[in-house]
């Protein structure tokens, strides 16, 4: 007998296992079965069909009827589906509550890392030209109010050229000095 996947596959979205729902749409096709009879069925390794007729029985699913040899009988489909929906109902609520305890713990943890700030956290160390070209443009456009910034030697000085250049001091001095000798004189 071909079992339909669609209506496997909607047991299997209520809780059940593949094996689990094969079993028991093969169960529910006749009166009982022996654990052989319902492995070749559901088309379940024989093996395995003990473990899933038994995890049937446990759910409440199916009955087991001990004798010479046991044999096994679907719960009516109205009771089964009642019990899985009552089982996901206590997963989700459960999933809840877990969720509602884990926000009561994680949001303070939160709200707390928000008050956290490092000052370093404010630095940006660049070094290709390129990329502080672009980084600068960007901060240029997003700034509101005024721009502070650092350049640290030696990528605030030119490249030096073949001839030896004065040292910095020297060329502050010097522009200061051109200053002062080109201001008109009182």
């Amino acid at each position: 007998m071909e079992l339909d996947d669609t209506t496997v596959n909607r047991l299997m979205s209520l809780g059940l296992a593949r094996y689990e729902a094969r079993v028991y749409l093969s169960l529910i096709r006749r009166g009982s079965f022996t654990a052989a009879e319902v492995a070749r069925e559901a088309d379940v390794p024989r093996q395995r069909v003990y473990d899933v007729l038994d995890a049937l029985v446990r759910r409440q699913l199916a009955t087991a009827r001990p004798g010479r040899v046991t044999t096994y009988s679907a719960v009516p489909p109205e009771s089964a589906l009642a019990r899985l929906m009552s089982a996901q109902r206590e997963t989700v609520d459960r999933l809840e509550r877990t969720s509602r305890e884990l926000a009561g713990l994680l949001v303070p943890l939160w709200t707390q890392g928000r008050r956290h700030t490092d000052p370093l956290d404010y630095i940006e160390v660049l070094r290709d030209p390129k990329a502080i070209g672009e980084r600068f443009a960007d901060i240029q456009f997003q700034a509101r109010h005024e721009l502070l910034t650092f350049c640290k030697p030696p990528s605030s000085r030119r490249p030096r050229t073949r001839r030896a250049s004065p040292p910095s001091g020297a060329c502050v001095r010097a522009a200061a000095r051109s200053a002062r000798s080109t201001s008109p004189a009182p």
